[in-house]
């Protein structure tokens, strides 16, 4: 039973980041907006940067598994911001 609780703390854990992230990178992002920076070039440098990162820490498997996950999640429609979750 403790390895349960374990992994419910590591699984809250990730998710509690996975906000806080969020957060920074939008008011990073509204930043950059609100500077003139046009959508195109914020997506372009964030995701070279963010490859790059990967890369340098975890290596180029993590970054052509990452890379297949967002092809899988685009092909499904998982970025469209007019989807209906049902």
């Amino acid at each position: 039973m403790h390895a349960d609780a374990t992994e419910n703390l590591d699984l809250l854990i990730a998710e509690e980041k996975s906000r806080v992230a969020q957060e920074v990178f939008h008011d990073a992002w509204q930043t950059a907006l609100d500077e003139g920076i046009e959508v195109e070039i914020l997506a372009e440098v964030a995701l070279a940067n963010a490859l790059t990162l990967l890369h340098g820490s975890e290596g180029v498997g993590a970054v052509e598994t990452l890379l297949e996950s967002v092809s899988t999640r685009l092909s499904c429609g998982h970025f469209d911001p007019d989807r209906k979750l049902q």
